[in-house]
């Protein structure tokens, strides 16, 4: 599926919001962040952050609502109009038009990526997490939708012990996390 595309016709219908990025709604777009954030460490102060394909810098939103302090934050979105939301609602931020697929990644303590995953192919997918990890100086810790790879036309599904291979080619320690949304998995890599 081309991302350009994809992408387009869901903000001309929904915005930048939960749903323009695709998410049922921003409840499950929050429960998502929550595992996220608790597959990191506690403490977060002296650490930076990289958020590759981070649509609006909700994920970045929800962080500081809950307290979390973080030495840098950066966004990564290949998207124009998710860019200029997140400029809007965050002014200085740091955000950046990246494709994380070809463009070069900047260094960072930590990764994450919530949902931007979900319509590449799966050799993409596998690109996608071995730049990020290897950009991340802790790990990287990313959700991807649950199921077997046929069962759909438009999204990417894979099984949490699919990913496992991938985190041994690249010497990872790998924990995951589901059953807290149906049809979701949470992953942490670690160095």
């Amino acid at each position: 599926m081309d991302n350009d595309r994809f992408y387009d016709a869901s903000i001309r219908r929904y915005g930048t919001g939960a749903k323009g990025v695709h998410w049922k709604d921003e409840k499950s777009q929050i429960r998502r962040f929550s595992v996220l954030l608790e597959m990191l460490p506690p403490d977060l102060r002296d650490a930076t952050l990289v958020d590759a394909g981070c649509g609006s810098a909700a994920l970045y939103g929800y962080m500081i609502q809950r307290g979390c302090e973080l030495k840098h934050y950066t966004g990564l979105e290949i998207k124009t109009e998710f860019i200029d939301a997140a400029k809007e609602r965050f002014p200085g931020l740091d955000l950046r038009r990246c494709n994380v697929l070809y463009d070069r990644l900047p260094e960072s303590d930590w990764y994450v990526c919530s949902g931007a995953m979900n319509i590449l192919r799966r050799d993409e997918t596998k690109a996608f997490i071995t730049r990020c990890f290897a950009a991340a100086k802790q790990g990287f810790v990313f959700n991807l939708l649950e199921g077997d790879a046929s069962d759909s036309m438009l999204y990417n599904y894979f099984r949490p012990q699919e990913i496992r291979p991938w985190a041994e080619e690249m010497g990872a320690s790998m924990r995951w996390r589901r059953g807290y949304l149906r049809g979701d998995f949470t992953v942490l890599l670690r160095h």
